[in-house]
């Protein structure tokens, strides 16, 4: 995939999934008492992602279930996180970002991805609340 798009132009844009959320949550935490291991910050942002998608009516509550419960086995997540307020900063200054907003990739299905998926603020606040 890499090699297929190496400018991240396209298809490998896929490979963000969880990052947008994820890199938020991971800069947030980075100096405070339980500072997030990169796997950890992405699989937050994997599951808020899946909400996300959820609501947009792009991913079944069923799928993103499977999904996050696979994650909770994996990972042992901490449960206060914070909210769209702390994270706002962070989230409009990330990489993907352009002149039409935050830009997520996110699943449709288990195994499918569509990307540069633009999430308003109020969807963003209220998953993140």
């Amino acid at each position: 995939m890499v090699s297929e798009d190496p400018f991240e132009n396209g298809i490998r844009k896929i490979l963000n999934y969880g990052h947008t959320i994820g890199h938020a949550y991971e800069s947030h935490l980075l100096h405070g008492e339980a500072p997030l291991l990169h796997g950890e910050a992405i699989a937050l942002g994997m599951m808020k992602e899946n909400e996300i998608a959820v609501k947009m009516g792009l991913l079944s509550a069923n799928g993103a279930e499977e999904i996050n419960n696979y994650i909770r086995k994996v990972y042992d997540l901490p449960e206060k996180l914070p909210a769209f307020d702390e994270l706002a900063s962070t989230l409009r200054q990330d990489k993907k970002n352009d002149a039409h907003g935050i830009s997520f990739s996110i699943l449709e299905k288990i195994g499918h991805c569509t990307y540069d998926m633009y999430v308003d603020e109020p969807l963003l606040k209220e998953v993140l609340k």
